[in-house]
Formats: structure tokens, C-alpha cells, sequence
């Protein structure tokens, strides 16, 4: 006698049963760590003009080629204390809670060194803005003074 699917619902405890059984979901990956053992924030493997960034970063629209400009939920403090570590300058601005590293030369960087702004402000709802300006380079030969003049005048009597 043929054994077919009836609707019955008689269950032989004989009878091997198989039953596929469904993949489990693999896990996301981990997230990559921000802090190392002391909660000190760790570096990316993305860089601005030297400056390796930490990680936790957003990257946020900007205008013009030389600004960088990024967000994170990582304490103001930690942001802070990550870049000064990293940026060698004579002048940082305090206003408020905000940091401004003034024309900064990433520590440790060769050749073709330029200067940066880096500011890092505490964002109202929550979290630190972190804006760098890469800073254009100073004229190789600037004009003289008599020069300037010259073309001062020359730039008055257009005017007239």
C-alpha cells in the first residue's frame, strides 16, 4: 500500500522524521570598537591632510575643497583630547565649551606639511561638530610695499 499525503494526521513514531532546518540569521558584524582599555578614542584609517581622524566620525555636507566637516555622538572632552594629542600649534582658542586649534600641523607629519584649523564644538542636541580648514599656503613673493602702493593708486585713480 502507497503512503501519500491524506490530511491524516496519524503520527508513526517508527518513521523517520526530516525536517530542513532554516538557517539561522548570521549576526551583524561587530561594531568597530571607539575607545581602547583607558577610553581613549582610536584612530580611523581616514585622514585629512596628515591628521588621521578618530573613529565615530560622520562626514556632513560642506562647501568648498579645503573644508572638512563631520559629527559625532562621542563626548566633547574625548574629541577634544583625541586632536590635541595629534596637533602641534602655539594657539588654541577657547569659547565656551568649543576648541579651536589655530593654524595646527599634524604631529609626526613630513614634507608638504599644511596648516589647519580645527575647531570642535559641542552640538546643542547632543554630540561635537568637528569643522577642519585646510589652510592655503603662504605667497612664495609677495608683493613690495612700493608695489602695493602703486597698485593702490593705480586701483584710486580707476575709481575717480
Amino acid at each position: 500500500m502507497a503512503c501519500g499525503p491524506c490530511g491524516s494526521t496519524t503520527h508513526d513514531p517508527g518513521a523517520s522524521s526530516t525536517t530542513e532546518a532554516t538557517p539561522e540569521p548570521e549576526p551583524p558584524p561587530p561594531a568597530e570598537a571607539l575607545y581602547d582599555a583607558e577610553g581613549n578614542l582610536l584612530p580611523s584609517d581616514e585622514a585629512v591632510a596628515g591628521l588621521t581622524l578618530p573613529r565615530g566620525l560622520e562626514a556632513r555636507p560642506v562647501h568648498g575643497p579645503r573644508r572638512h566637516v563631520y559629527r559625532t555622538d562621542v563626548p566633547i572632552a574625548k574629541v577634544q583630547a583625541y586632536f590635541g594629542q595629534r596637533l602641534i600649534t602655539g594657539q588654541v582658542d577657547r569659547i565656551g565649551d568649543a576648541a579651536i586649534f589655530r593654524r595646527a600641523v599634524p604631529s609626526g607629519v613630513r614634507g608638504g606639511v599644511v596648516h589647519l584649523d580645527v575647531g570642535i564644538h559641542p552640538i546643542p542636541r547632543g554630540g561635537t561638530r568637528v569643522e577642519i580648514d585646510e589652510l592655503p599656503p603662504p605667497v612664495t613673493n609677495p608683493p613690495s610695499a612700493e608695489e602695493l602702493i602703486r597698485q593702490f593708486e593705480e586701483d584710486q585713480r580707476r575709481l575717480d
